[in-house]
């Protein structure tokens, strides 16, 4: 990998840790130990429970980005796989299985009621999917908006409402 490639990895984990402490409330994240991944070395750490798997890439294979958030993770900790594009949005992909889990965990870490993350503590994958009339294959959390990814179409964006 060449040096500028591993520049801006690390420059993303700093940014995606900025944007949890930032954008989310979660104190104390910052960009995590490189131990030629393990479970004790997300690439952010500071949401108990979860992995991080930070990749700040143009063109992104996501089932192999999720692959190795899932081997990383272990059996406890929720694989989540944050992306960003240059000048683009960060985007959360998680198991749809593991959305509940991984709703608890943010609110855990970021000791706030934010609207978003109250909608998916309180929903199952599938309740969420049904509620938003969107599939449950897999689903990206952006800012106040989900994504759901399919291969036979493309992504759309649904936005949740506080109020809902």
């Amino acid at each position: 990998m060449p040096i500028n490639s591993k520049q801006k990895g690390a420059r993303g984990e700093r940014d995606f840790a900025r944007f949890l402490r930032e954008k989310l409330g979660i104190e104390g994240c910052r960009r995590g130990q490189q131990y030629c991944g393990n479970p004790d070395s997300p690439d952010v750490v500071g949401v108990k429970g979860v992995h991080f798997e930070v990749k700040n890439v143009q063109a992104l294979n996501l089932n192999k980005a999720m692959a190795q958030a899932v081997r990383d993770a272990g059996l406890q900790d929720v694989p989540v796989v944050a992306s960003k594009r240059n000048h683009g949005p960060w985007l959360l992909t998680i198991l749809a299985i593991d959305v509940p889990k991984f709703a608890e965990a943010m609110v855990r870490a970021a000791n706030l009621d934010n609207p978003l993350i109250s909608v998916l503590l309180h929903s199952t994958p599938a309740t969420l999917a049904d509620n938003l009339g969107i599939s449950s294959q897999n689903l990206s959390i952006v800012d106040n908006k989900i994504q759901t990814v399919e291969a036979d179409k493309p992504s759309s964006y649904t936005h949740i409402s506080p109020n809902k």
